[in-house]
């Protein structure tokens, strides 16, 4: 058999005579799929978030900045799939398998209301960064074309755009083998990975101020390249433990793809004309 299909036919067929076996809880299932305790690991996403985001979203939750209903919708949103994916696999982990699959059941729910959400937040800051520019440039301010101005506003939405493309596929697939546990799990974890983005970018800009082209190009990328490396690790330490190492390349592909979109997609044509029929009131 299959070193995947064993691993979800174990999962699937006999998590009962699991859940009996206590002396068996170190040596679960995951530990076969992800490095030793990944799944503590995922909590360091609650600080990072934390902190990324004080700066601009919570240290002003409570003041005067009105930041609009759509971001507090999908920040509480995004809260509640961060704080599943943490539960999720710690069920695993505790054996407690049908509380695992009655969240699964609910992320049919939450994952949408996140993607569109999502959307709605993306549509608020293109169409926002469409007005100020062109009041810039109507104050003289800048020098821009009407072309060059929506061209720009396309660009910006390069890494929320790829990070909800990487999370809404990566779920996708998560949920289409649900039933082969190494597939599942290891596209589950991927698309739980796109958190870190947006809150550690932010923290490494905290940290030293970045001034100029180069710095900025290195804290934009940082995060991507150490989840495509952990990803590559991933894929390694899954072979190694005689299982398919196809789904963390796979995952591995789809971020490597989202670079290469970032980098060279969002400057063209093409990508503008997508954001304008997405976005565009």
């Amino acid at each position: 058999m299959e070193p995947s299909k064993q691993i979800s036919s174990e999962y699937l067929d006999h998590s009962s005579a699991i859940a009996k076996r206590p002396k068996q809880g170190k040596s679960n299932v995951l530990n076969r799929i992800f490095f030793p305790y990944t799944v503590w690991f995922l909590f360091l996403l609650i600080p990072f978030i934390a902190i990324g985001f004080w700066p601009g979203y919570w240290s002003k939750i409570f003041g005067d900045v009105n930041f609009g209903s759509v971001i507090h919708i999908h920040n509480w949103l995004m809260m509640a799939w961060v704080a599943m994916s943490i539960a999720q696999p710690l069920l695993i982990l505790k054996k407690k398998i049908q509380w695992h699959r009655i969240l699964g059941k609910i992320s049919y729910v939450l994952m949408p209301l996140v993607l569109i959400s999502g959307y709605f937040l993306i549509q608020e800051r293109y169409l926002r960064r469409l007005s100020g520019m062109s009041e810039r440039v109507a104050s003289g301010e800048i020098e821009m074309t009407s072309e060059q101005i929506y061209s720009s506003a396309a660009a910006s939405l390069d890494l929320g755009l790829v990070y909800s493309l990487l999370l809404a596929g990566l779920y996708a697939l998560a949920i289409i083998y649900r039933k082969r546990i190494l597939y599942h799990a290891t596209f589950m974890f991927g698309a739980i990975l796109t958190a870190l983005g947006p809150s550690v970018d932010r923290i490494i800009f905290q940290v030293y101020s970045p001034e100029g082209v180069l710095m900025n190009y290195v804290a934009s990328y940082a995060t991507l390249t150490f989840t495509i490396l952990l990803l590559g690790a991933l894929a390694w330490y899954q072979k190694r433990k005689g299982n398919s190492s196809i789904p963390a390349l796979i995952t591995m592909g789809a971020y490597i793809g989202g670079v290469f979109l970032i980098e060279f997609g969002s400057k063209t044509t093409a990508w503008q004309v997508v954001v304008e029929s997405l976005f565009k009131a």
